[in-house]
Formats: C-alpha cells, sequence, structure tokens
C-alpha cells in the first residue's frame, strides 16, 4: 500500500513546477499593466475640454409648458 502513496518530496516538486512559470507570469503581466513599455515613466495628462459649457439658446424665448401656472394646492384645499 505505500508504493501507491506518492512521496511529500514529489508532491512539493510538482506544485514547484507549475507555481513557479504562474508567478513569473504574474510578475510580468503586472509589470507590463502597471507601466506599459511604450510611455515609460510618464503621466497622463488630462485636459479641460475647450469648448464652453454653457451655450445661448437657438430660441431664447423658451419651450411652452402645458398646465404650468396651474394651482393644485387650490383645488385640493377647496376639496376639504
Amino acid at each position: 500500500m505505500r508504493g501507491d502513496l506518492v512521496s511529500l518530496d514529489a508532491k512539493i516538486a510538482g506544485v514547484a513546477i507549475v507555481a513557479i512559470p504562474v508567478l513569473i507570469s504574474f510578475v510580468l503581466v503586472g509589470d507590463e499593466a502597471v507601466s506599459p513599455s511604450d510611455t515609460p515613466n510618464q503621466i497622463t495628462a488630462v485636459k479641460a475640454d475647450p469648448k464652453p459649457i454653457k451655450r445661448r439658446p437657438d430660441a431664447p424665448g423658451g419651450m411652452e409648458i402645458p398646465f404650468q401656472d396651474f394651482e393644485i394646492w387650490s383645488i385640493l384645499e377647496a376639496g376639504r
């Protein structure tokens, strides 16, 4: 029955054979994600949009909103 069991040293060696390349690939991919090779050690500058935020409307009269001056409270008060 002892012949069927794999020794602890063989298990550790098998895990090391798989784990070491995986760890190396994580380090290489992580390094590339942090500092891409095309722009090393450069900070990305964020600039404001030069266009104005507000502008005058094409039709300065505004739009018609139905029931804008409707007084709902006077109707509710009359119902009491």
